[in-house]
């Protein structure tokens, strides 16, 4: 079995903690691989979470072949008073807010990227305004 690592969210939204979770059901500690979500070292930030994520999956696909895709992220900023609001207003609100994950559990068996590792990046720095398309 392929390891895969995902961070879930435990608790109420106001005193939520995150978690990494493995696909056999089991959860970080910090040092080691628990049975149940109380055992589970609890994270503070996404960010943190991030990165003991990426430290975990990097040994298990560091020196395999890889293949690169992109697409357009789009970020829309809507309300009254948006005027004043520039990109690197947008790119620290996202470093700080944003969690892009993915579901492998809804991964079907017979998809060919159901035993490969899969991540998803957005580069930050590169956020620029758009011209709207209405």
């Amino acid at each position: 079995m392929a390891w895969m690592y995902a961070i879930r969210y435990l608790g109420a939204p106001n005193a939520r903690r995150l978690v990494i979770q493995r696909n056999d059901s089991r959860f970080w500690s910090g040092s080691g691989w628990v049975d149940h979500h109380a055992q589970a070292f609890l994270y503070c930030s996404i960010r943190d979470a991030q990165d003991d994520h990426h430290a975990l999956q990097q040994p298990l696909i560091k020196g395999k072949p890889s293949r690169q895709f992109s697409c357009t992220f789009t970020v829309s900023v809507i309300g009254d008073d948006i005027g004043e609001i520039t990109p690197t207003d947008v790119r620290q609100y996202l470093a700080e807010v944003m969690h892009v994950g993915l579901d492998y559990e809804a991964v079907n068996a017979d998809s060919p990227l159901a035993e490969v590792h899969v991540e998803c990046h957005v580069k930050l720095p590169a956020l620029q305004e758009a011209k709207r398309s209405k």
